[in-house]
């Protein structure tokens, strides 16, 4: 699934995401989006790298998702 450009939920282009997200968020997504709003919109977001601590930072993993790699 290509991921759509920032734009208004109800686009039809946006149908498969829409109905992922309202599927996966089923008990609040009506009750914290108003769909008929323009200004709702589908925000696409690229994670480019993070961190992942466990143990309470005893252990920590640098992740570059671009090159997939663990630095």
């Amino acid at each position: 699934m290509e991921l759509a450009k920032t734009s208004w939920v109800l686009e039809p282009k946006n149908a498969e995401l829409r109905n992922k997200l309202r599927e996966a968020f089923a008990k609040w997504y009506d009750h914290a989006n108003n769909e008929q709003n323009e200004n709702c919109i589908i925000l696409p977001i690229s994670i480019t790298r993070g961190t992942v601590i466990k143990d309470h930072d005893a252990v920590r993993y640098n992740i570059d998702f671009v090159n997939k790699v663990e630095n």
